[in-house]
């Protein structure tokens, strides 16, 4: 393939696995011989993303996400793990599935080693991503949540879920990931309805906040 093809991939549920040739059973496609030589956390690159994210929402009359350090911060986690290992799936760990109402998509952007990184760029190819998978564009587009607005549809795999939590407070993190010709950016989306992130327990009526 021309070095100027991006190599393209995302997924959203976790347990569910949206396969792109770059994915081969839960590992991200590394060419013959080339190894992983540095990777760096960019938080500028990170929010860019962030806001090119809200421009499409807002283009489509939906509102703004709300940037969350907190959210950043547990994004950062998966984002830096995924990219120190070469691994691509979802963050299944006890701690993060017991987070009311969390949800994640990740999603990766790769460029010849000597391209410059363009932020918005890459945002927009991220965001492009996810509106034309059918698993993703729900979750990027759903409605922001409100005092009168906690649930309701959230359209995934061509189908419309009804009673779905919509998030509020969200955040990405994205690594740069760097081999012998090619760099990898490694881009985690995280939210939920909270700015703290709750443990859920069991019987409690976190929602009604």
């Amino acid at each position: 393939m021309k070095k100027t093809i991006l190599f393209l991939a995302a997924i959203f549920i976790a347990t569910q696995l949206f396969s792109q040739p770059e994915i081969i059973d839960g590992y991200v496609f590394v060419p013959e011989g080339e190894t992983v030589s540095k990777v760096e956390e960019n938080k500028q690159l990170s929010k860019t993303i962030f806001d090119r994210m809200n421009v499409h929402r807002n283009n489509i009359n939906i509102k703004s996400f709300i940037w969350s350090e907190n959210w950043y911060e547990s994004a950062k986690i998966w984002s830096k793990f995924l990219s120190d290992n070469d691994v691509w799936y979802h963050n299944t760990t006890e701690k993060y599935r017991n987070i009311y109402g969390r949800k994640e998509m990740i999603v990766s952007v790769s460029l010849p080693i000597d391209a410059q990184l363009d932020f918005t760029m890459i945002g927009d190819s991220a965001v492009g991503q996810w509106i034309r998978s059918c698993k993703h564009v729900g979750g990027l587009e759903m409605p922001l949540r409100t005092k009168n607005k906690k649930r309701g549809p959230l359209r995934y795999n061509n189908a419309v879920i009804p009673g779905q939590l919509y998030s509020k407070y969200t955040a990405i993190s994205a690594h740069v990931v760097y081999f012998q010709t090619y760099k990898r950016i490694v881009i985690v989306w995280q939210g939920g309805p909270f700015n703290k992130l709750y443990n859920y327990i069991d019987g409690a009526n976190l929602d009604s906040k």
